[in-house]
């Protein structure tokens, strides 16, 4: 590239910036830097829900709350005062203020902005370093009681969707999991499943993307009766290469769709509070309370090592090791 081209690329990204609203002296605002960093450095290189989620947050909570402050004049007090704003900000859909994660997940993209500032000089350190963030709290982990598993599973067959919920709890897949998976997935004679894919919505719509971590990529092995359960489906729609396709399109099934299912389902069982979601936290309980090995499960689950798993599931563990303990109480007694 000769001098006169790296001239005309510059004069072009400087009228680019000005027709932005960006002075020539790069004294950006929050909400300029922000916005710029996202569509430079960030955007490129990340999955679209990815991308969707973060430009959210700088929409929603970023821009109005710190936009406006000019960037070389955020100290570390005022990027902790954000996080304390935060704290205490009201959830835009539901009652409640904004979790911990939430918060936590906010910050982050900012935190991510603000170092790259540094590294562009736009400011001689990261405010955001050093900042106290508020502890996650552990949800409370719903499971559909065992008593009650027969009559969620005859409800799930009057309405159709048998295969989907026994794979379901006989595997704890992730919900865009079970909805990406293909016919070609499937090898019937030894029982395994490869996991390599996922659907999400976008603001494209529904979309198929590789999983953000190599963990998620595996394949598993599957109960016989969901290996029946499985051919029964397709051979419902045998030249369709969809495992669950939609019945009215043929296409890719909305995840909320199969949520709302779950959800009144459940209401009928009289397990209002569990969600789709909690059919995963199912199948690691009773995975766990049969005796699975944690490196075994850990793998089915697609975690990136045991401990994650150990972690998730400690309260069943812990479970575990009192009654472990009371074993071995009595039989020293007896």
């Amino acid at each position: 590239m000769n001098l006169i081209c790296i001239v005309e690329q510059i004069r072009k990204a400087i009228e680019e910036n000005e027709a932005l609203g960006y002075s020539k002296e790069e004294n950006y605002t929050i909400e300029q830097w922000v916005r710029l960093w996202f569509k430079i450095y960030e955007k490129p290189t990340i999955k679209k829900t990815t991308a969707n989620q973060m430009e959210s947050f700088i929409e929603i909570y970023i821009v109005p709350m710190i936009g406006n402050v000019l960037l070389r004049k955020f100290t570390p007090i005022m990027a902790q005062t954000f996080i304390n704003d935060l704290k205490n900000t009201p959830k835009k859909s539901q009652n409640g203020f904004l979790s911990s994660k939430t918060v936590k997940e906010i910050f982050g993209v900012l935190k991510l902005a603000m170092k790259q500032a540094v590294v562009d000089r736009q400011i001689m350190y990261n405010p955001c370093e050093g900042c106290k963030l508020p502890k996650i709290e552990k949800k409370e982990r719903h499971v559909l009681p065992i008593e009650k598993m027969s009559e969620y599973l005859s409800l799930a067959k009057e309405r159709g969707f048998l295969p989907l919920f026994y794979l379901e709890l006989t595997t704890g897949l992730r919900r865009g999991e079970v909805l990406a998976l293909e016919w070609k997935d499937l090898n019937v004679d030894t029982c395994e499943l490869s996991i390599t894919k996922g659907v999400s919505r976008t603001s494209d719509g529904l979309e198929v993307s590789t999983p953000k971590t190599r963990n998620s990529i595996r394949t598993i092995t599957i109960t016989p009766e969901a290996v029946e359960l499985l051919v029964e489906e397709h051979n419902k729609h045998p030249n369709n290469e969809l495992m669950f396709p939609s019945p009215k399109t043929g296409g890719l099934r909305d995840p909320d769709s199969i949520s709302r299912v779950h959800k009144r389902i459940a209401k009928r069982i009289g397990e209002e509070g569990l969600s789709f979601h909690d059919l995963r936290h199912t199948y690691t309980t009773n995975s766990i309370m049969a005796g699975v090995d944690i490196k075994t499960l850990s793998k089915n689950l697609g975690h990136a090592n045991p401990n994650i798993t150990l972690d998730i599931y400690s309260h069943v563990t812990n479970g575990m090791k009192k009654e472990a303990a009371n074993q071995m109480s009595q039989f020293m007694q007896s």
